[in-house]
């Protein structure tokens, strides 16, 4: 499924990169106490959606200074 994942004994884990997966056209959705993988195809509805992050090469940025919302309110806690 996915062909450059990282092995660092140090961490005891594999690491995969979420930009590898988007680029198979899967969707990736975060939770406080997982990651989900989904099938290709799967669309999240625009009202769903409250900030974007565009992709910088192979990182996903989250440039506060410039952030825009769907509702045009933006604000840190």
């Amino acid at each position: 499924m996915f062909d450059r994942v990282n092995y660092i004994s140090e961490l005891e884990n594999n690491l995969l990169s979420i930009s590898q997966i988007c680029d198979r056209m899967y969707t990736t959705h975060f939770t406080d106490k997982e990651c989900l993988i989904l099938k290709p195809g799967f669309v999240i509805p625009e009202e769903w959606i409250i900030m974007r992050a565009p992709r910088v090469n192979d990182l996903y940025v989250l440039d506060m200074s410039v952030a825009t919302t769907t509702t045009g309110s933006l604000f840190c806690v």
